[in-house]
């Protein structure tokens, strides 16, 4: 098993103390749980993604354009579940495996070429299913992480499992209605 080192060092502190006293004045900024988020999944993302925690945080900041608490929220910067989550270096690269451009839909199973809501309308069937709702992808879904989009707009997306990764990824295959 890896060895995740933990040690943030000073460069890390530092720079995670300078935003925090730039945020001081902010009314929606609760310090503790903010730092404490921080301090522990900044250092587990890097290790995914292959960064200092350092140079993560700084990249992250740098391209923040809101607010703290909004930017780092648990929403956008969740913990990392590392069993069901894949690291892409690139936009490319996930489209290089995704050939087929086709998902499947968590809820009715069929196919939507659309990888965030079904358009199944049908006479039989009418889905409308979202995976940005409150069930997400009901489990049945591809969480994802593109290296490059992570430093630039930290957020984990789910969406419906690919058509080309079913297999792959230990899905079953829908009965089609």
């Amino acid at each position: 098993m890896k060895q995740i080192n933990l040690d943030k060092g000073k460069k890390f502190e530092d720079l995670l103390l300078n935003i925090i006293e730039m945020s001081s004045n902010s009314c929606s900024l609760n310090i503790a749980e903010f730092t404490g988020r921080i301090r522990v999944r900044i250092p587990l993302w890097a290790v995914i993604i292959g960064e200092t925690s350092h140079s993560l945080l700084k990249a992250m900041e740098d391209s923040r354009t809101t607010s703290v608490s909004h930017w780092y929220s648990d929403y956008r910067l969740p913990f990392p579940d590392t069993e069901n989550l894949t690291v892409y270096a690139t936009l490319d690269e996930f489209k290089s495996i995704c050939k087929s451009q086709t998902f499947r839909c968590p809820s009715c199973g069929q196919l939507s070429v659309e990888p965030f809501f079904c358009e199944v309308k049908s006479t039989k069937l009418y889905c409308n299913w979202k995976a940005y709702g409150y069930s997400g992808c009901l489990g049945r879904g591809h969480r994802f992480v593109i290296k490059a989009d992570l430093i630039q707009t930290p957020k984990v997306p789910e969406i419906f499992m690919p058509f080309d990764l079913e297999d792959s990824c230990g899905q079953q295959t829908h009965k089609l209605i």
